[in-house]
């Protein structure tokens, strides 16, 4: 091993205070940030005159010769500290000028500028001549210097600036590494594969750092070999890098597990890499380990586990840490002004250390979160920091909010140019919005043609909503000639982007045969997976279609199921259907007056459908329950039956078909017949002409 590392460039000189100052005979070549030798000159090394230099003093039968012999002993082992060494115990006793000299060339040859200052200092005292002494102390000066520049540089151990301020000492490094100094291969290796000319050789002495156990070098090196897409090679240098204590090398052993790079994609084993990196206390380690928490990638999800990571990720300064910390947090604890308040602070965090996207949210909690305190300057201050950030997430969002004039004093030309500018730089959602803009008017004009192009744009940066609304107006021929083919194309690709509309809308294709052969099984099947990515009509749709077929309990369970679904997601045709099978006792247990309640507060919010299936029960049903009071029921009848609902005028007329007096012209029978008529209930139009 020794004989493979301790070869010494023969052309550094012991001589020069600078690392681009050679010795005679050779020259610098900055671009290889090496010297080399002058044709015509000695090949003779600087080494080899140093070893020549010590036989000499051996030869003169010195009193110290069994010291010096001691020195050579030293040199041939490579040992050169030990060598420095031996001669400052001669420069305490008998050591005349050449063995001083002697001890200040080998000292600045293996980087050691104290311990040459040190011996310049003491030639200086044995010295007569003022001149000389002046020179040496010129010298001393210089070498303070470079030892102070040496040792910034050595316990440097960030690698920003590093090249800037500490190239200069390359060649220094070089002759440290060759003397198996892992820490200075390291840095020769960095600095020389910095530039092109110099990759391969700055790659060499990282290799030969990490083979001398430097878990640094085999970062280095593994990310050179990530970066030139080796990943084979990456992982080798990255797995050594983990095993020598460098969270680095974790972290991408575990990126590259986690990605699939160069293997298949394993995420217990990416696990394994994060949980070790996260252990050394690096942010990013901690973040990945919340993250597949989070989402249950090759483990059972758990948001309590990846708050504890996010948490730690977020306090170790990870911006994404803290963005995973909030949503873990909203996850794990109930609503609440405390809970609120807590992921608006992880957002905060998240923004203030460079995650646009965390401003964005931030600024939500700020200006619109419904039960925290507002504070739109501070909104502002942190959207506006957004933006700043170069996301164009946020200045989207601003321009947005400039175009609606919230927050914001409206500003439509200004929110225009910064949805413009966002969606140029594929923000699809600016794109969508810009769409939408030009759709409905908001941007000072209403261009179907312009919207739909805006649609395509979002639709190519793989925003779904984009995708969708492209789809539309294909589908119902707005600004551009109808093609079902097309609308089903975009549906389609909003659907594989997790679009639950879209999705929907697939299905309602399929179950129609509205430009595709109708195919009940697909249309379910696409129903099911609009109700999974959130969407509550494509929960109703799944629910109505299963509805039909539903023969066993477990059947009509389920069809209950996707109903409570539907109304979880605010869908109120859900939420009907939920109270109307309760009514029943269809794939639930039966409670009639829960299900009458939830049908008319349903029914007075205005959905037409539970109006519906609250007047399928007469007044004598309502009147036998303590909590439902009639004169209530009539009340959100009569408000239903203003509204054109049918079957609300209809029970109200059906209420009054009792009294005396119903065909008088001031008669509520007449009165709800009427407004059954004009609701569309034909009979009702015939007892009118009849009186």
């Amino acid at each position: 091993m020794k004989s493979i590392l301790i070869i010494l460039f023969s052309t550094y000189s012991f001589n020069v205070f600078a690392g681009n100052n050679c010795p005679p005979g050779t020259k610098f070549n900055s671009s290889k940030l090496r010297c080399e030798k002058i044709a015509g000159t000695s090949s003779r090394t600087a080494l080899d005159t140093i070893r020549q230099r010590v036989k000499k003093l051996v030869r003169k039968k010195k009193n110290n010769s069994i010291i010096y012999s001691e020195v050579i002993k030293r040199m041939e082992e490579n040992n050169f500290l030990l060598a420095v060494g031996e001669l400052r115990k001669l420069s305490g006793s008998s050591c005349d000028k050449a063995c001083l000299k002697l001890g200040y060339d080998l000292s600045w040859y293996i980087g050691e500028y104290g311990e040459a200052a040190s011996f310049l200092r003491k030639i200086s005292d044995l010295s007569k001549s003022s001149s000389e002494r002046k020179k040496l102390g010129k010298k001393i000066r210089s070498l303070k210097k470079e030892e102070a520049l040496w040792q910034k540089c050595s316990e440097k151990k960030s690698l920003e600036r590093f090249y800037k301020e500490c190239s200069s000492k390359v060649l220094d490094f070089i002759r440290r590494c060759n003397m198996n100094h892992a820490a200075s291969c390291r840095q020769a290796g960095y600095i020389l594969s910095i530039k092109k000319r110099t990759y391969a050789r700055g790659l060499k002495y990282l290799k030969t750092g990490c083979y001398l156990s430097d878990g640094i070098s085999c970062y280095l090196a593994g990310a050179y070999a990530h970066r030139d897409k080796n990943y084979s090679s990456a992982s080798r240098y990255y797995e050594k890098s983990c095993s020598l204590a460098s969270p680095g090398g974790c972290r991408y052993s575990g990126i590259l597990y986690y990605y699939g790079k160069g293997r298949a994609v394993n995420y217990p084993k990416a696990l394994e890499f994060f949980l070790k990196g996260c252990n050394m206390n690096d942010g990013t380690s901690c973040f990945y380990l919340g993250r597949v928490y989070y989402s249950g990638l090759g483990v059972p999800p758990s948001y309590s586990q990846a708050l504890v990571f996010s948490e730690k990720a977020c306090q170790l300064n990870s911006p994404d840490g803290c963005y995973n910390a909030a949503r873990a947090y909203s996850k794990l604890y109930k609503y609440s002004v405390s809970t609120e308040m807590k992921v608006r602070n992880f957002y905060t965090r998240g923004c203030s250390l460079g995650y646009g996207y965390s401003c964005r949210m931030a600024f939500w909690y700020y200006a619109f979160s419904p039960i925290l305190s507002k504070d739109f300057s501070q909104a502002i201050k942190i959207l506006n920091h957004g933006c700043e950030l170069k996301s164009q997430s946020a200045c989207g969002y601003k321009g947005k909010l400039l175009l609606n004039g919230a927050v914001y004093k409206k500003d439509v030309e200004e929110g225009l140019r910064l949805l413009k500018k966002s969606c140029e730089n594929k923000d699809g959602e600016s794109c969508f919005i810009l769409g939408l803009a030009y759709e409905h008017g908001r941007s000072g004009k209403k261009d179907l043609k312009v919207s739909l192009d805006w649609y395509l744009k979002g639709c190519q940066h793989r925003d779904a909503s984009s995708c969708n609304n492209a789809g539309r107006q294909y589908y119902l021929g707005l600004g551009v000639k109808k093609d079902l083919a097309k609308a089903f194309s975009f549906y389609d690709s909003a659907c594989s982007n997790d679009s639950g509309v879209a999705c929907r809308n697939i299905g309602w294709m399929y179950k129609t045969g509205d430009g595709v052969g109708k195919n009940l099984d697909l249309s379910l099947k696409y129903f099911k997976k609009s109700c999974h990515d959130g969407d509550g009509s494509g929960c109703y749709e799944t629910a109505a279609v299963l509805l039909d077929s539903a023969v066993t309990s477990r059947q009509k369970s389920r069809v209950y199921s996707y109903f409570s679904k539907s109304c979880k997601l605010k869908y109120s045709d859900g939420c009907g259907g939920k109270y109307y099978l309760m009514t029943l006792g269809y794939g639930t247990a039966k409670n009639l007056d829960l299900g009458l309640r939830g049908l008319l507060a349903n029914c007075k919010e205005g959905n037409h459908r539970s109006c519906r299936w609250a007047a399928k029960y007469d007044e004598n049903v309502y009147s036998s329950f303590k909590t439902i009071s009639v004169w209530e029921v009539y009340d959100i009848f009569e408000q239903s039956c203003i509204k054109k609902n049918v079957s609300s005028c209809l029970w109200l007329k059906k209420s009054h078909s009792g009294d005396l007096n119903k065909l008088s012209p001031g008669s509520k029978y007449n009165k709800f017949s009427m407004l059954a008529c004009k609701a569309g209930h034909k009979k009702s139009c015939s007892v009118n002409k009849k009186k």
